[in-house]
């Protein structure tokens, strides 16, 4: 699988955990004339030189300026190779250009600040910084979670702890000593926490936050959970929008939008190809990324609009729900 994914994404540099070093240099062996530069996570290696060192110079933030005649597109040029299992088969990858991750990044400002906005007016304490201060990640990383995740923590400044791998003791000790506020988490997590009884014997009152994704929490699991953290957590529930929850909620919130849907996911903003659909279900067109359309937020749903809009000004062809554009 290594193998695979560093033939696919021309890996030239890797930074790598002390625990898997040697699979990588195994895996080297097999594709000569790849891999330039091994950096190790953890105890120093006598081959390859720590990630530490690399982070305390200055040559890995260094990008060449882009001159007037520069060939650099944006919106062609890969930034990022993402690689998940998937359902079957070899494991996937996902190419994001650098106009995919800053549009990304907008559109997690955007809703920060929404939500700020709306917190300030119902005078809730913890803004968003305050709840993604420290976050709890731990590998293997869902690639759409994990994008979506770093995004929020860039956005308002927060870190990250990340764990090798889950077990129930070091999770609870890492939530306790490093003050963790904010968990991204999966439901058999949840079910985890739910019945647990190592829940009683950590201080974890600095988590502001539980959030489950990358599959569906019933709502049974996701009421138990809530009751049994008590206030003032909030456990909340996002599962990767598929065609057919978005057609759920399109039903039941046609009259509030009065506008177009994106069908899809966040997977779908990531590689810039929408599917809108009307509110009788048909379907209207397809927006690629060649073309210039606004984002706007309606009942905190991010949808890009059809609509050409002036880059100055008040936007025009905006629903009458509209809170925000990015």
């Amino acid at each position: 699988e290594l193998v695979h994914v560093m033939r696919v994404g021309m890996a030239r540099w890797a930074v790598v955990d002390e625990s898997v070093l040697g699979v990588i240099e195994k895996v080297t062996t097999m594709l000569p004339n790849t891999l330039r530069e091994i950096w190790v996570i953890g105890s120093s290696s006598k081959s390859h030189p720590s990630f530490y060192s690399l982070m305390k110079t200055e040559r890995w933030a260094a990008w060449p300026p882009q001159v007037e005649n520069s060939s650099f597109n944006p919106a062609r040029e890969v930034a990022l190779m993402q690689f998940s299992s998937g359902t079957t088969g070899l494991t996937k990858g996902v190419m994001l250009s650098h106009r995919n991750l800053l549009t990304l990044y907008m559109q997690v400002k955007c809703f920060v600040e929404d939500v700020d906005n709306k917190k300030k007016a119902s005078g809730e304490p913890d803004s968003e910084a305050d709840i993604l201060s420290r976050v709890l990640l731990f590998i293997p990383l869902h690639h759409n979670y994990a994008t979506v995740t770093f995004n929020f923590v860039v956005t308002v400044g927060g870190c990250c702890v990340m764990m090798k791998t889950f077990s129930p003791h070091s999770f609870f000790n890492a939530l306790q000593k490093y003050k963790i506020t904010y968990a991204p988490i999966v439901p058999h997590i949840a079910n985890f926490l739910l019945h647990t009884p190592l829940l009683k014997e950590y201080d974890i009152t600095s988590l502001k936050s539980l959030i489950s994704a990358s599959a569906p929490l019933p709502p049974s699991t996701k009421q138990a959970l809530t009751t049994r953290i008590d206030s003032p957590y909030h456990v909340l529930s996002f599962y990767d929008l598929s065609p057919s929850v978005i057609q759920q909620q399109k039903l039941r919130r046609a009259e509030s939008v009065r506008g177009l849907y994106c069908a899809h996911s966040l997977t779908a903003a990531t590689s810039f190809e929408y599917e809108y659909v009307s509110p009788d279900g048909a379907t209207v067109g397809v927006l690629l990324d060649e073309t210039e359309a606004q984002v706007c937020m309606v009942d905190d749903l991010l949808i890009p609009w059809l609509q050409r809009t002036p880059r100055e000004g008040t936007p025009t062809g905006c629903p009458p729900s509209v809170t925000s554009w990015c």
